[in-house]
């Protein structure tokens, strides 16, 4: 991944408190040499942009989870079967053990949400790889989907 630490250092930056939200999470993106409105659309690039739109505001011990090579690989594993309870499983395990880095077990944290919450931006942020005829395409079988459920 890029450099997380470095990352982490932006996301925690206190000069950037007074800035909102959306602004410090388009400032940090564009920091690392990431487009904030065109992510590329492999996984990995996903997963990253996704670790910043969700990092921001977010307390240190939490975003760690995420930073996990094992939480990284469930992710992908309940994203690509669509089964999130792998890894809210491996990311309480993890929470539990102490298997995350110092000073991480010091901020309670319900793991569940914070694993629902993340997903939801990285679904968000999937959305925004596609391209406008893959959005129109997306729509047509939305609407072929409602109009075949109003036939039942």
């Amino acid at each position: 991944m890029f450099g997380l630490d470095n990352l982490m250092d932006m996301l925690f930056d206190s000069a950037m408190e007074s800035i909102n939200r959306n602004e410090r999470v388009i400032q940090l993106l564009k920091r690392l040499d990431l487009d904030p409105d065109h992510p590329p659309a492999d996984f990995e690039a996903v997963y990253k942009y996704a670790l910043v739109e969700y990092g921001v505001g977010k307390p240190r011990p939490v975003v760690e989870i995420f930073r996990q090579k094992e939480i990284q690989d469930r992710f992908r594993e309940a994203f690509e079967q669509r089964n999130a309870s792998s890894l809210i499983n491996q990311a309480e395990t993890q929470w539990a053990q102490k298997q995350l880095p110092a000073n991480t077990q010091t901020v309670h944290v319900d793991v569940r949400r914070e694993c629902l919450e993340f997903s939801s931006i990285f679904v968000r942020v999937a959305y925004r790889t596609q391209t406008p005829a893959e959005v129109l395409a997306r729509q047509q079988v939305a609407s072929l989907q409602q109009e075949l459920r109003g036939m039942r």
